[in-house]
């Protein structure tokens, strides 16, 4: 059986991270602390259906992901080097 997901795109850096997420018909726009008390309040806007998509950027990414896929949320994290030589390719 194949999982149909919703993706939310994340941009992160060391104190904030800024997400799109498709409701309501359009791209609607957040920004989070980059701590527990910002995963807590993002996870609110998230349902199982959702997959998150960041790039790893430096050390920025690491405790966000790991707190989303610990509450059973898929996360995709993408490295930039590689991304651009795939997009390049098409």
């Amino acid at each position: 059986m194949e999982k149909s997901f919703t993706y939310v795109g994340i941009d992160i850096s060391k104190l904030t991270f800024d997400i799109a997420i498709f409701q309501s018909g359009k791209y609607q726009y957040y920004k989070f602390e980059n701590e527990t008390k910002g995963f807590k309040a993002f996870l609110k806007l998230l349902s199982a259906s959702d997959c998150c998509v960041m790039e790893a950027s430096g050390p920025y990414y690491l405790k966000l992901a790991c707190f989303l896929f610990d509450k059973a949320i898929a996360v995709s994290v993408v490295h930039c080097e590689r991304s651009a030589a795939e997009w390049s390719n098409l």
